[in-house]
């Protein structure tokens, strides 16, 4: 693969990862059916629930994760200089909002959603991303 497809496609996939967090504001704030498990409490007390007022809190963190995401893809696209520490707080953000809610979200989205944002992570703070300039 060239590093002219890789310096395009790495940000539409950051992104599209970015843009999968609108399941985490579908299953806090409406009343759409999701594959989540809606009624199990998250793994700190028996009494939240994705769709209690601190579940629904949660949907502001996974908002706030989809466009740190997008907006850092964006800016690793275009250059600029603010993209590292957006995409940073972008996956931390991600994983923040996911983890209390392992039991509610199908094991196969939480697996991939934490890999995606440690593999962010881990390839920001190693300055991988660098080789595509």
């Amino acid at each position: 693969m060239t590093a002219t497809v890789l310096k395009s496609l790495i940000p539409l996939i950051v992104a599209g990862h970015g843009l999968l967090h609108v399941n985490g504001i579908i299953a806090t704030i409406t009343s759409l059916k999701t594959t989540w498990a809606l009624d199990v409490p998250w793994v700190l007390t028996a009494d939240i629930t994705l769709r209690s007022p601190v579940g629904r809190l949660f949907g502001v963190l996974w908002a706030a994760a989809l466009i740190a995401l997008v907006a850092g893809a964006y800016g690793l696209y275009s250059h600029a200089g603010w993209y590292r520490p957006t995409l940073l707080a972008g996956a931390a953000l991600s994983a923040v909002a996911v983890l209390p809610w392992l039991a509610a979200i199908p094991s196969d989205q939480w697996f991939w959603v934490l890999a995606f944002d440690a593999v962010i992570a881990v390839g920001l703070l190693l300055g991988l991303e660098a080789r595509l300039a």
